[in-house]
Formats: C-alpha cells, structure tokens, sequence
C-alpha cells in the first residue's frame, strides 16, 4: 500500500482508491496542503460537505489544536468550505465566496470543499481582486465617509445594526462593518479622518471581543453597481436582449433588480466576461472526488436541477441557464488536473484501484458492544484507549472545544492517560484535538481510529424542562360567564352577574355586576378590572359570598396578613438557625464522580459549569447549602441537581427531590434512572401515580437506608415518609407549592443542604438571594446548538394544517394545537379529529378536573396521544421531547408574552 505522500507526489494523472472514504480523502488533502498544493474535494450533497470541513479541521495541526478564533480572516486558513449555492438570493452567502475567491487569488496553498453546484457557475473575472481591496489599519487616513462610499459601492448594505457579513452602519465617528471573509464585524473608531482604533465585536451582544492590528475590505457582491459599474450591466443587459439571448421578461427583471443592488443577480448574467471555477485554480491543484462514473453523472445531475430552479417561472428573479451556468457540452472542471477517485465497492466489478478500507462508526455500541456498557461508559474507554495505544498506530479523538477537550483531559489525566495536543499525522500514539467532527472513523489501512464525541459519550436523555405559569389578574371579560366567582381587593368574593351598561349623571360606562351575600350588589367600571382577579379554591368547593360592609373579608386579610408575619419571623429563626448549624461534610469528588461526570454527553455552558461548581463548593463547607440556581428553561438546571445528588448519594447520603405536578416528578425520575444506570445508586418515585402497593414498597425501602435519591411530589412531606439519612433537598419550582407544604418543608430545611431550581422565582425567594440570606447561581447562556424557533404565520387552509399535522405523525412527533378559550374547545378538538382522522387527539385546559388533566398531559407526554388540542395551560412548560410542532389558532387573540411563553415550550 502506497503512502499518502507517494500518492500526492505521483505525477499519474488518474489514481483511483477502492473501499475508501471520506476520512481518507480528507487526510490526503491535507497532506497536499502540507506539500504547497491546493486541493479541491468534491461532495455530493450538504451533510456531506459539513463533514468534509470538520474532518479537514481536524487533521490540520494548526487548526485542531485549539479553538480557531473567529476573528482570522479565510484566506489565512489552509481549509474552507464553498457555501451552497441553493443560498445564492441570500446577501450572506456572497461574502463568504467573497473570502475564499480572494484566498484562491493570493495562490496559497488550500484544501476547498466544494459541492457540484458550486463547480457550475459563472463568476466574476479572474483578474476581479486586483483593483478591488483595501488594506486598513490604525493610523490610517481615510475619511469615514469615502469609506462607507466605497463599501457600498462593492456591495455592502446599510442598516442599523450590523448582525450579517455584508452589512454597515455608522454612528457618528463609529464605522460597524462585517468584511467579507470575516468570521466576525470589526467596529472602526475615527478621529477625525484617522483611523483610531479597530475592535472586532460580537454581532449578537455588540460587546468588543479583541483589538483589531489590520483589516482587508474585500468587496461583497460580485457586482459592482457604481455609476460605471451600473452603466457596463446595463449596456450588457441590452446586448443580450437585442441578440435574443434573454426575452423581453428577463430584460426587465434584469434591470428591475440593478435598481435594488442586483440582490439575487447571478454574475454570469450580467458580466461581460464571466469566469469558470477552474480558471482561479493553480495548474498543479490536486482534485479529490467520488467514482470516476459518479461524479460525471452527479454533475450532469446537478446541472438539470440548478437550471430548473433558476428558471422556474415561480421563481423570486428568474434567470437563463446559458448565461448564469458553464455550458452543458464543455468538459468537467477536473479534467485538465491531478484527480484521486473514491470508487464505490460494487459487487460483480473487478477492481482497479489501491485499496485503502475505512469504516463509519456511528455510536458508543459499535466499540462497546457488552450489554452494560453504556451504563458505565468510562470505565469502557479508558481501558480501550489504553488497550488502543498499543495496538493502534493512532487514536484520534475530537472534541467541539476547548472547554470539551479540558474536561476529558482531567478525567484521563487520574487514569494515566496523556494524550497528544497536536496532531501530527506521522507519529503514533493518543491524539486530542478540536474540531466540529462528532461522528467515528475506523481507517483500516492506517491503523487508525477517529472518534468524535458522539460516538465517546453514549446518548443522553433530552432533559427535563420545566417552566413556572405565574398568576395573573383580570386584564379581559371575555371569558366571564355569569355565575363565575371573582375576588375583589376590597370587597372578597362575590359572583359575577354580567356586564352592565349605565349612565350617571351624562357619563356612560360598562361596569362589571357582582352580587354578593344578602343580594348585595357592586359594580366595577371596566377600566378598573385590575381589582378583580378569578377566585381559585379547592376543586368542588363552593366558598360562602362575603357580604358588602361585612367585617369577614376584612378579618381574612388581616389574618393572611399575620400569617404573612409569622412566616417571615419563622424565615429568619430557621435562617438564623441554618448560619450557625453543621452540615455534612462530604470528601472530595472522587473517581466515581468524576466517571458519573464524564456521560454527560453535552458540554456544559460557561455559567451551566460553575453553577456546578458552585453547588460543590457550597457542598464541602460544613455550613448547610441554601443556593437557588435560577436559568431559563432548557439550560441545564437538571444537570446541576444530578450532579449534586450523585455526589451526596456516593457518600451514602439520602437525597429527596420535590417537584410541584405529578408528571414532572415522573419525568425527573426516568431521567435521574438513565443518567443514574450502571452506578450503585437507586432511585424512587412517589406520587398518586405510583400503585398504592408500590408506595409501601418505596415508604419501606426509603426508611430502611436502601433508596438513595426519592423523587416526589408533595407526597414526600406525609408523615409516613422517612428519611432517615437525608442530607439534600432539591426543589424544583418551590414557588408552586402551598402554605402547608411550605410549613412542612420548614422544619426539614434546618439542617440538610437545599438546592432550588427555578426559571422564574418568586419576589420573596429572589429577594433573600439578592440579600445574601441565600446564595444564587445564574445560568443564562443557551446550550450550543440550540435551534431557535422557526415561526410562520399562515391563513387556516385545511390543507396546509393537514400536511402539517401529518408531516410529524410521519417522523413519530407531536403537535401542540392552541387555542386559547375554553368555550369552544371542544369545537376546535372536534375540527382537528375531522381534519387527520387517523390521529389521536385529546383536550386539555385549566378547568378541567386536576386528574383528568394530569392524565391527558401523562397520555401526551408517553407518545399515546398526536395531538393535543389545549389552551395555553401548556406554558406551564412540562418536557415533551417529541413535540415539535406548535400552531396557534387565532394567534390575535394571545398577548405577547402568552406567545413567548407558547414558543418555548
């Protein structure tokens, strides 16, 4: 078997390479970078090209080594990626062909992953770049507003903010730019005309990142449209119309579109002398591509598609094939260069090529495949990677950061395991890097193993979300029925009688009627409803009427107000209590824990990591922990308690996790099972879905010492629950829970650590954490990765609802169906079955019977139910990991933050 080197170094000018694959493809670019070649490696289609750039990222030593900054411009990376050209309307997709036309111009040295679209337009000419960039730094003298002139004459849009490549905008001495070929916007700072000072920022927070020493403006747009450039397009345009090559449609979109900054314009269209994308390539540029059959019959393939897609009728600027692409009958882009084919194995055909075998690897099971592996995963690899070392030439393992590598690297570290930070594709041995590759890679031919993080840490379960539904006033009576009961602030309960409109002494208004005891009457002006709120009571409990003038709604204030008092007083004792308690002193995380930390497979947040932290910290001081760890809903609060509880179960200690509804603690309890399986810790459940005989069965294990972690409801404060070696509480939404539960939990929380998890807490809980009575932890960054909400609003078409619909039953998902009225709902639930027929729908919504409705909300949540026709009780925000779609019926009638609310969850 030839080596990578003889391969690039061979002058044969077709080498074909059997069994092979993408990994193997890539390392051979990178080692015609490393020998001064350029490279360009030919994917198929997008998932494909992403995992070309990650795998390219990988194996080149400087870009692996660490997190690439941002702030480098692209023609100083050896590798890139071409965006695809289905995103040719979009303004951001020029500045980055931008980038990399100019690295292609500078001649050096680089591995281009390109797509076969990309191989099949028209670009500007080759000679575009030599009077079109504009070196900067500090000190230079160049009048803001030439500047700003020149910027967007190439291209560049103005707006208020800058948040995309191509964009400027500027605020009195202060210049904002995205440059092209810029992985962040970079902010100029004049003095007058000189330039001061060049920072780039963050497009998102518009904070500074880090000085700027020099900046390269390259144009945006492979149109130039200032008067020169306006007037040769035009000229251009009316040549191709008088010699019939675009119709008189064309000719006027054409020039329709020049008016707006050509925004969709393909270069080849309107460019006098267009280039190919081989025309910027050097002579010696090594081509690495499928089969020799499959990327002759891809590219005719992709041809038909692009050129049905630009000339489309519907389409938003459509544009000729003959001008905007390189011609059908002319030879590929590779044929006049170096190409290495990957060909297929296909069975029957005799093969003519040099075999270099390579193996996907598509989860933790394809190296482990024992039953029990996954429960203890890094007990699993850290005896392959050691058993590795000696058997393999090379163990290559990725890591999405910095931060990511850091944390293996501390675990391996106990277990002897040193790993190389740099790659170096000659030496043996473990190797750790940075790159965007998560998938795995057996390279046969090599003896080498590459494993990205999905495949080093085994699934995780989604966590558990869960959200608090804050009380509300009476902002409309929309909803009031007669017979409702309403509280008024002043006068208590009494019951809603309708709306009524008078008129004293020649001022008209509506007033709300309430009756109450001895037929008594009041009437609120509309403009006043902030006084009446909805009564809520126990469920089939009917409150007497408070009588106008009576002294009992007075004497129920003023005892809540006592109450009220006598809680306070009660907080300060116990807090009181609690500075000067002893808690349990715990050892440091030993191994055990650190193996627990190691099947997280996410990484942590920067704030997720030290809310984390600071739960151990609090953990190791002998004074009890009172932390609230506050963080919006799905940042990884979950995460924070589990490690806790993990740590506090390790050391023999009981831990009790109280939750506010039956079907979070549910769902608490099968993720603390899965992140808790394989490790000597046990874990129980008690609420009213719990078979009566289990509880006893739970009750018994629980105080006998042999249940670790107890999740619950408020079922956990009866007195027949006991704890005997309880050392954690973990409260998760303590806000929802009732007075009485609050009493219990007071006399529970005066020597045992309390850790709360909140996403909206309470005035009273925030403001003893905000005055030090109790600690606090924010997480406020998002996950990576973290897909924002894709929204769209749309006129009620059977159709379109029905493809909606169908299109998640399809993929085995979820459909949240909103509509925020009682009255009527039925209605709407009745509108949906008829609509999918074959989908499972049920109801759900506050009025509703308690258990009837835990029972709906636990149908939906284990996948027996499609669709959930509700209100927007579902803000309530429990996790349904299979509900992807949402649709808001009569959007207009939800109020901004209930549509917030609605989005998240």
């Amino acid at each position: 078997m030839k080596s990578l080197h003889t391969l690039v170094s061979s002058t044969q000018q077709r080498i074909y390479l059997e069994r092979s694959g993408l990994a193997t493809r890539c390392r051979l670019a990178c080692e015609a970078v490393a020998q001064g070649r350029s490279v360009v490696l030919v994917v198929r289609e997008r998932e494909e090209g992403m995992a070309a750039r990650a795998l390219l990222t990988l194996f080149s030593p400087d870009m692996s080594f660490e997190d690439m900054p941002l702030t480098h411009p692209l023609w100083l990376h050896p590798c890139m990626s071409m965006p695809p050209v289905s995103r040719w309307r979009e303004k951001n997709a020029w500045p980055v062909r931008m980038g990399i036309f100019y690295a292609l111009a500078q001649g050096r040295p680089l591995a281009l992953v390109a797509d076969m679209e990309s191989l099949l337009l028209r670009y500007m000419p080759r000679n575009f770049f030599d009077v079109r960039s504009l070196d900067l730094g500090k000190g230079s003298d160049f009048p803001p507003e030439l500047l700003v002139e020149q910027a967007v004459e190439w291209g560049y849009e103005r707006v208020a903010m800058v948040s995309r490549p191509g964009e400027l905008a500027r605020r009195g001495d202060i210049l904002d730019i995205y440059p092209s070929g810029y992985g962040r916007p970079v902010r100029l700072e004049f003095f007058g005309d000189i330039l001061d000072e060049m920072r780039f920022f963050d497009p998102e927070s518009q904070r500074s990142i880090r000085e700027c020493a020099e900046l390269t403006l390259l144009p945006a747009s492979p149109l130039l449209l200032d008067v020169q450039g306006q007037a040769k397009a035009l000229e251009r345009i009316a040549q191709l119309f008088s010699e019939g090559r675009i119709s008189e449609n064309d000719n006027y979109a054409f020039k329709k579109a020049l008016e707006v900054g050509g925004e969709g314009l393909l270069p080849g269209c309107i460019v006098p002398e267009p280039s190919l994308f081989e025309d910027w390539l050097p002579r010696d540029c090594l081509w690495l591509l499928p089969g020799e059959t499959d990327s002759g019959e891809c590219l005719r393939t992709s041809r038909r598609s692009l050129k049905e897609r630009l000339e489309a009728e519907d389409a938003p600027l459509p544009q000729p094939a003959s001008l905007a692409l390189r011609k059908g009958a002319q030879p590929a882009p590779w044929n006049a260069f170096q190409c290495i084919y990957a060909e297929p194995l296909v069975m029957g055909i005799a093969t003519r090529g040099l075999e270099y075998p390579e193996r996907s690897l598509h989860s933790f099971t394809d190296l482990f495949p024992l039953p029990g592996a996954q429960d203890r995963p890094w007990q699993y690899l850290s005896g392959g990677l050691k058993e590795w070392k000696s058997s393999r030439r090379q163990v290559v393992l990725s890591f999405s950061s910095g931060r990511g590598r850091a944390k293996f690297l501390k675990l391996a570290e106990q277990d002897g395991i040193l790993p190389a930070l740099r790659y170096a594709p000659e030496a043996t041995g473990l190797f750790a890097l940075v790159s965007p590759f998560r998938g795995g890679v057996e390279l046969a031919w090599d003896n080498a193993l590459v494993l990205g993080e999905d495949i080093l840490y085994p699934k995780a379960e989604k966590k558990p979300r869960s959200a608090v539904r804050t009380f509300k006033g009476l902002d409309s009576f929309d909803d009031l029925k007669p017979g409702d009961l309403l509280v008024h602030r002043d006068y208590g309960i009494g019951r809603f009688a309708g709306l009524q409109h008078l008129d004293f002494t020649k001022v008209a208004n509506d007033f709300l009627l309430l009756e109450y005891s001895g037929k008594d009457k009041l009437y609120v002006p509309v403009d006043r409803m902030g006084l009446v709120q909805r009564f809520k009571g126990t469920e089939g409990v009917e409150p007497a009427l408070d009588r106008l003038g009576g002294s009992a709604w007075t004497a129920s204030r003023e005892k809540a107000r006592k109450a009220i008092e006598k809680i306070a007083a009660d907080l300060v004792e116990m807090y009181a209590y609690r500075k000067v308690a002893k808690g349990f002193h715990y050892d440091p995380p030993g191994e055990l824990y650190h193996e627990f930390e190691a099947t997280f497979g996410f990484e942590e947040t920067a704030d997720q990591a030290r809310a984390i932290q600071d739960v151990l910290d609090d953990m190791d001081k002998s004074q009890p922990m009172d932390r609230l760890v506050c963080g919006d809903v799905g940042f990884g609060k979950t995460e924070v308690a589990l490690r806790a509880a993990f740590r506090a179960a390790s050391e023999g200690r009981q831990v009790a996790m109280l939750c506010p509804t039956t079907v979070l603690a549910e769902q608490h309890y099968q993720t603390f099972r899965a992140r808790l399986a394989g490790f000597p810790v046990n874990v129980g459940l008690l609420s009213r879905f719990v078979p009566h005989a289990r509880q006893k069965e739970v009750l018994k294990a629980a105080q006998s010492g042999q249940i670790d972690i107890l999740i619950g409801t408020h079922r956990i404060l009866s007195n027949d629950v006991k704890l005997p070696n309880l050392a954690l509480l973990i409260l998760d939404e303590e806000q929802r829970f009732g007075v009485r539960h609050k009493e219990k939990l007071k006399s529970i929380k005066k020597n045992v650590d309390v850790l709360t998890l909140t996403a909206t807490p309470i005035p009273r809980t925030l403001q003893l954490s905000m005055s030090g009575i109790r600690d606090l932890s924010i997480i406020e960054t998002a996950p990576q990765d973290r897909k924002p909400v894709a929204s769209a609003v749309l006129r009620r078409e059977d159709t379109v609802l029905r493809s909606v619909i169908e299109r998640e039953i399809a993929r085995e998902g979820q459909v949240f169906w909103v509509y925020n009225r009682v009255q009527g709902l039925e209605r709407v639930a009745e509108y949906v079955h008829n609509l999918v027929p074959s989908a499972r729908v049920s109801m759900a919504h506050g009025q509703m019977a308690e258990t009837t409705l835990e029972e709906t909300m636990r149908k939906f949540w284990h996948g027996e139910l499609d669709v959930l026709v509700c209100t927007s009780i579902v803000e309530s925000g429990l996790d349904f990991p299979r509900a992807n779609t949402l649709v808001v019926d009569q959007a207009q009638m939800f109020g901004l933050d209930n549509s917030t609310s609605c989005a998240v969850a």
